[in-house]
């Protein structure tokens, strides 16, 4: 029976060291999880995160769109003008609400609301990381918000690191087009934003999708 116990134990301790060394190493293999904390650490340094009330907040230069989060959202708001100037019918989409556009994803959160910049953007890697996301094509990570929207920024903010040149998008609003060409909106007359082709991948290919992007050179 005491030969029975041991060997039970040393089969439990094994299964543990199996279990714990299986979670590290998944751990050390979300590069885009632990990168993007460091590369979004790089971006407060350039432009510091201001206090909205709830959550904090990077503003773009233009001051058209504004990128918020705590550690249970994360969220674009975009000055919706240019694109009711452009001919949008804003009672055709949800996402409207006071002349701006919101495109919002929630996490799961801890209950304890608001914490530091950095420290929030590392609870949502925690509890949202299927949101993350890294676009080679671009060499950014960034926040996937749904239905094809989110916010970007450069891995590195001096030069992109897959092909050497100088990184000039350090900070990028994505939006999908589709609904917005849907509700009226004609692409070619939308003010402040770049309407084009970007390589993205869909079922382990890239495609060219259309996006409107509005992107800052930060550094």
């Amino acid at each position: 029976m005491e030969f029975n116990i041991k060997i039970k134990a040393v089969v439990l301790a094994a299964l543990c060291v199996i279990i714990m060394s299986f979670f590290s190493a998944c751990d050390a293999l979300d590069v885009v999880g632990k990168d993007s904390i460091r590369s979004f650490g790089d971006l407060l340094q350039a432009l510091p995160a201001e206090d909205a009330g709830d959550t904090w907040s990077l503003t773009a230069p233009d001051e058209a769109a504004g990128f918020f989060w705590n550690g249970e959202t994360a969220f674009i708001e975009v000055n919706a003008l240019p694109f009711i100037d452009a001919g949008l019918d804003s009672s055709r989409l949800p996402s409207f609400a006071d002349d701006k556009l919101v495109f919002r994803v929630n996490f799961p959160g801890t209950g304890q609301g608001k914490s530091e910049p950095l420290e929030d953007y590392r609870q949502i890697v925690k509890t949202g990381r299927s949101s993350m996301n890294y676009h080679a094509a671009m060499d950014h990570f960034g926040v996937m918000l749904g239905g094809g929207n989110m916010f970007e920024w450069s891995k590195n903010l001096v030069v992109n690191t897959i092909d050497g040149d100088v990184q000039e998008k350090d900070m990028v609003f994505v939006l999908n087009p589709e609904p917005l060409i849907g509700a009226g909106v004609d692409p070619a007359r939308v003010e402040g934003w770049v309407y084009t082709q970007v390589p993205v991948e869909q079922n382990g290919k890239m495609i060219d999708v259309y996006k409107f992007l509005k992107p800052f050179n930060l550094a």
